[in-house]
């Protein structure tokens, strides 16, 4: 089974936001994104495009490098909790 690193990148969104007291349709208005659209992405069912992950850090008032932290780490780990060979 594959890491799903959009799921990971969405727990990071989430958490962001709701430091900042947002809850999902508050911040999907605040944002002006469609609520079902912003739910997408948070459950990592959406591919966010790199404008796109710009645009959030900016609203969620964090970096891309902040959003994107130890991504690589956590992708890794999935890899071997999951049972597979990291080199």
């Amino acid at each position: 089974m594959r890491p799903d690193v959009r799921a990971l990148l969405g727990d990071r969104i989430r958490e962001r936001r709701a430091e900042l007291d947002f809850t999902q349709e508050g911040f999907a208005h605040y944002t002006g994104l469609a609520r079902t659209y912003y739910g997408r992405i948070k459950w990592g069912q959406q591919n966010v495009t790199l404008e796109r992950l710009v645009w959030l850090a900016a609203h969620l008032e964090t970096s891309v490098a902040d959003l994107t932290r130890d991504l690589n780490a956590d992708v890794r780990l999935a890899f071997v909790e999951a049972g597979h060979e990291v080199d």
